[in-house]
């Protein structure tokens, strides 16, 4: 797994583990946007989506920044939110991503603060895709680790 951590932005490709846990706002969901950054039309391979609007139930164009700086496409990622008791969590159903520091496959990672960004069925980043996560809280970036689940 490879990870870029600077500032407030932190880019994946993969699973990641052991961040600092993200707290929740009251609808489940956590100060954290995740971006794709979409294959430029002449790179892609067949079915693999160029433009946010070719995944319209899981993506919608980055407002600030719509492009990188040579031209491909950068989509916020859908976030769904998670709700009730530690114990029960409960991921709202659509296609996207969350924040899961609660299921099994969290269980299995090293360390003792335990969270992976997990995607829903259907929604897990297609090849030559890069994601970038843009967190708020700075506390998630500093001093945090990552490691391969």
């Amino acid at each position: 797994m490879d990870h870029i951590n600077e500032g407030n932005h932190l880019q994946i490709s993969g699973n990641f583990c052991d961040l600092r846990p993200l707290e929740r706002d009251t609808e489940g969901r956590v100060a954290c946007t995740l971006v794709w950054v979409l294959p430029a039309p002449d790179l892609a391979a067949e079915g693999i989506p160029t433009t946010c609007g070719e995944v319209p139930e899981l993506l919608t164009p980055h407002e600030t920044v719509p492009r990188d700086g040579v031209g491909r496409e950068r989509c916020v990622v859908n976030q769904l939110a998670v709700t009730g008791p530690e114990d029960a969590r409960q991921v709202e159903s659509g296609f996207g991503w969350f924040a899961d520091d609660f299921s099994e496959k969290v269980q299995h990672c090293r360390g003792i603060r335990r969270m992976t960004i997990t995607f829903s069925e259907g929604a897990k980043p297609p090849p030559g895709v890069t994601i970038i996560g843009e967190c708020v809280d700075s506390r998630v970036l500093d001093g945090g680790s990552a490691d391969e689940c």
